[in-house]
């Protein structure tokens, strides 16, 4: 065979590969594309609560989900996540913490730690729990600072940790409010840990069991392998990458996890009490209320409350059984928002719309404005 056809042969089937891998690149690129621009229509979608009831006549719902929606977190040292800053019309965060209205720079100071109730999911600023506080007070003329440290998913201990730090910087509030349950459950139920751990504790061990890989990462937020992972979700074939752990859990088993849900959360509580002698402060404790907790479902409560696993109502409700049997533990809010409204208090189970907000406002404030009146006492 001559020396100029063999080349001439070679140079050909380098192009045709050649060809065949930008084919198959321009290929995967149009899939990408068409990938990303359905996740793109999908995300825009507004958020399922926005078309209960309530909501649905509210002019601001649009906007207010659509502000929710592109809410970013940020790693926080020490307590795990924290929310970006934004500047919305309904939603105003900033160096982490949430607007509060009215925001006095002079008053008793409120701290309000706790998670996404707490922060105000579903709500705008001015309609978030530590704002109806802070406007309770002003109506009974007491002068407050209210600030909004709560966020999503945290558990008591990082509520714990974060007041430590700052104490530990220098700041210090008269008062500091904790409004916790849901999440020191949910936390065990995910794990089937009773430790005080975050929640989605077993993302973050695979995450870091697995090595901390940047193109790994990378990998996993294709637009190709999200939709077929939903699919084969959506089939059944693969389990959601979060599940709870006590799924096969005997009662006896259930139980011992609800004893040490309790026995965590309220070590917490004593260790915050012995703070406050280092640094003096009132404290307040309260323990939310959930949608299983209302008499009977109203409208739109009836369908969220059926979203949530009956195991999870179960294990809440021994949790708090064994919170409230100890003579020195929170404050119950189980029964404070009374009967429901026709378009009830609940937006899923566990977060109120801004009227459930301002009915567990008015039952926090009734303990709160003594040691408010103390407190101001003291200072003058």
């Amino acid at each position: 065979m001559p020396a100029s056809f063999s080349a001439t042969s070679s140079l050909s089937h380098r192009r045709k590969l050649l060809y065949a891998v930008i084919l198959a690149l321009v290929f995967i690129g149009v899939i990408e594309l068409a990938g990303r621009i359905i996740l793109a229509v999908s995300d825009a979608r507004p958020d399922t609560r926005a078309r209960l009831p309530w909501y649905a006549r509210r002019a601001w719902s649009a906007a207010y989900w659509g502000e929710f929606d592109r809410q970013k977190m940020r790693f926080e040292p020490h307590v795990g996540w924290r929310r970006r800053d934004f500047a919305g019309d309904h939603i105003n965060i900033r160096d982490g913490e949430r607007a509060v209205i009215p925001d006095h720079a002079t008053g008793v100071t409120v701290w309000c730690l706790g998670g996404s109730a707490m922060w105000g999911t579903g709500a705008r600023d001015a309609h978030t729990i530590p704002s109806y506080l802070a406007q309770l007070a002003e109506e009974a003329g007491l002068p407050v600072r209210v600030r909004n440290l709560s966020e999503t998913g945290w558990v008591s201990t990082q509520e714990m940790i974060d007041l430590m730090l700052r104490c530990r910087s220098g700041e210090k509030p008269d008062i500091a409010l904790f409004y916790d349950g849901v999440n020191d459950v949910y936390s065990a139920f995910q794990s089937g840990r009773a430790d005080g751990s975050t929640q989605n504790r077993e993302l973050w061990e695979a995450y870091f069991d697995s090595g901390v890989d940047p193109k790994r990462h990378w990998l996993r937020n294709l637009a190709m392998v999200r939709l077929t992972r939903a699919a084969l979700r959506r089939m059944g074939l693969i389990q959601p990458g979060v599940r709870s752990a006590i799924e096969g859990y005997s009662d006896a088993q259930r139980n011992e996890l609800a004893g040490g849900v309790a026995r965590t959360y309220l070590e917490n509580l004593k260790f915050l009490r012995r703070v406050t002698t280092e640094y003096p402060m009132g404290t307040l404790f309260f323990w939310q209320p959930i949608v299983a907790d209302q008499d009977k479902y109203e409208s739109g409560e009836r369908s969220v409350a059926g979203d949530v696993e009956p195991a999870f109502f179960a294990l809440f409700e021994q949790c708090r059984q064994r919170v409230m049997a100890d003579g020195d533990g929170p404050i119950d809010l189980s029964g404070a928002l009374g009967p429901s409204p026709p378009d009830g208090f609940f937006i899923d189970a566990v977060h109120l719309n801004e009227d459930g907000n301002a009915a567990i406002a008015r039952a926090i404030f009734e303990h709160l404005r003594p040691l408010i009146v103390s407190r101001a006492t003291v200072a003058k």
